[in-house]
């Protein structure tokens, strides 16, 4: 599958080669015998169309390289995903990673079609969800997964009984990795580890590192950076003080030995229930989920189901998933309707930041999203829309919350001069603070988020947001504040002016917060969900004895 032939990024094949002729490199070695020798002349090639400042060309001629050797070879790949970046060509990336992955399996590399997977479904979820849209595909992604365990020597082993109703009960939290700040499913790790009642339940953390970096990765995008006692070193300091134990998965080992892994640590610890937090993303936690003998297996919706896994229940957030993910069957799984929580305590807890720290008069009316993928997610439409209420509005400021300052991102505010007035204020492990000192949540479009919409509600927070497509991050905000505050459809104008209300009016802003922070506690509650989804699952354990404690009232 992959030649031998160097991976060598186009601008470091440039600088590498500076004074030579590309082109003429490329033609020499295009008319050689050697499959590596015109490898290395189609990357050659589209270095010399990179260089004359024919970019979008130059990806076409990496793409069509399929057509002289009927798939993608792992170089050309690797220049593919790095252009489509430098363009602004991810959705590309994101096809032509799942065609490699496609390949990679068929020609029985597994694992390096199982990182090519990731990397086609993290640039898709960086684009326009193309993938994530299409039932089919993920149908089809599930069944490549199980082919390929089967291959391996895996299979779905029957059911272990569960141990007495008598004993505590122990309950697996797999996550793909571990992420400070306000992703949601390290959230969701620290809020059960908080409220599930110990007398009854024991529950481990088990980290995949799925979407960490491998150690010996075969694909160059994807699993290639960070590791979670890195990423996650404050929840894994949490989880400790919690006395609640965590299991880091090796990053030496490939996918499906990882998966392999994870399975037997689960079944030798005896695990009970085991709640996986991932998708199709992540083949890993997918493998684990497919071999393991846990009495009681369920997933939480991130972004897309576990199709093929053989789950006996997913909890799904957003009832447009149901929708567009049509082809879902009885085996895969029942679907349960089940809205995710926010920990009340915790946000009530912390007392808002002062704005003499961040530089801003008291007077002014702050308008603010929160994300750790501020750089991906504040699209120009939003970034125009919020520029020009700037403009015409002279009291208003925007405070992006999640990274520090994006110099890219200021071209709009700079053309409407009110770039004084946007304050990026980083990353925080207690959001709230920052968020109470804000007047308007204005969710980011196309994608906006859903933990830190739920916490903006919780705070009391006015929230706009607005349905932009069915993808679950383009309509889980809209889904989440609800009618009659939520934005339907994709409709700029109704935004603007749902948020200048807003704006031009305090009387508003007070009784939209309050109504956002009413129809949080009453359906987001961290308590009340944990209780629902232990029900869920414990009536699967337990049929005749299923009573979940939580620390709910």
């Amino acid at each position: 599958m992959a030649t031998g032939t160097q991976l060598l990024l186009l601008d470091d094949l440039i600088r590498s080669y500076e004074g030579h002729n590309l082109a003429s490199i490329a033609q020499s070695l295009l008319i050689q015998q050697s499959d590596e020798k015109r490898v290395a002349g189609i990357v050659f090639r589209a270095g010399a169309l990179y260089q004359q400042g024919e970019p979008l060309a130059a990806l076409t001629q990496l793409i069509n390289s399929r057509r002289l050797f009927g798939l993608v070879p792992l170089p050309v790949i690797a220049n593919i995903v790095w252009l489509a970046q430098q363009t602004g060509q991810e959705q590309t990336a994101a096809w032509e990673c799942y065609h490699f992955a496609r390949d990679a399996f068929r020609l029985g590399y597994p694992n390096l079609g199982m990182e090519a997977m990731t990397a086609a479904y993290i640039l898709d979820g960086l684009a326009c969800f193309e993938l994530i849209r299409s039932p089919n595909i993920l149908r089809e992604t599930g069944q490549l997964y199980a082919v390929a365990a089967m291959d391996s020597g895996l299979t779905r082993k029957t059911r272990r009984a569960p141990r007495s109703s008598s004993e505590s009960i122990r309950v697996a939290l797999v996550v793909p990795n571990l992420v400070d700040h306000v992703v949601a499913y390290t959230r969701r790790v620290i809020q059960y580890a908080r409220h599930l009642d110990r007398n009854q339940f024991q529950v481990s953390v088990y980290v995949s590192e799925n979407l960490s970096a491998r150690e010996n990765p075969g694909f160059p995008f994807g699993c290639v950076s960070g590791h979670s006692e890195i990423t996650g070193a404050h929840t894994m300091n949490a989880l400790k003080q919690l006395n609640v134990p965590v299991v880091l998965m090796s990053r030496k080992w490939s996918c499906i030995e990882t998966g392999r892994q994870l399975a037997m640590r689960l079944d030798a610890d005896q695990v009970d229930v085991a709640l996986f937090q991932s998708g199709m993303a992540c083949p890993i936690d997918w493998i684990a989920a497919y071999a393991a003998a846990v009495p009681v297996k369920a997933g939480i919706h991130i972004g897309s189901s576990y199709y093929g896994a053989g789950l006996d229940c997913m909890f799904v957030d957003n009832p447009e998933n149901l929708e567009r993910e049509s082809n879902w069957d009885a085996s895969d799984g029942e679907r349960i309707v089940l809205p995710k929580g926010v920990d009340f305590d915790v946000i009530d807890g912390q007392p808002p930041v002062s704005r003499s720290r961040l530089g801003i008069p008291e007077d002014a009316i702050l308008v603010g999203t929160l994300s750790n993928h501020l750089d991906k997610r504040l699209s120009s439409e939003y970034l125009e829309l919020i520029a020009g209420m700037m403009k015409k509005h002279p009291r208003v400021w925007f405070v992006p919350i999640g990274c520090g300052p994006l110099p890219d991102k200021m071209k709009g505010f700079q053309q409407q001069g009110v770039q004084g007035r946007v304050r990026f204020v980083g990353r925080h492990l207690m959001p709230a603070a920052i968020l109470k000192t804000l007047n308007i949540y204005a969710c980011e479009f196309p994608v906006g988020g859903s933990q830190s919409v739920m916490e903006a509600m919780a705070c009391g927070l006015p929230v706009v947001a607005m349905k932009w497509g069915n993808a679950h991050a383009e309509s889980i905000a809209a889904a989440l504040i609800g009618p009659p505050h939520a934005l339907s459809e994709r409709d700029l104008d109704a935004y603007a002016k749902r948020l200048e209300g807003l704006v031009i009016s305090p009387s508003a802003r007070e009784d939209v917060g309050n109504a956002m922070r009413m129809r949080a506690c009453q359906q987001f509650a961290a308590t009340t969900s944990i209780h629902r989804v232990m029900e869920h699952v414990l009536a699967r354990l337990h049929p005749q004895t299923a009573v979940a404690k939580t620390s709910e009232p």
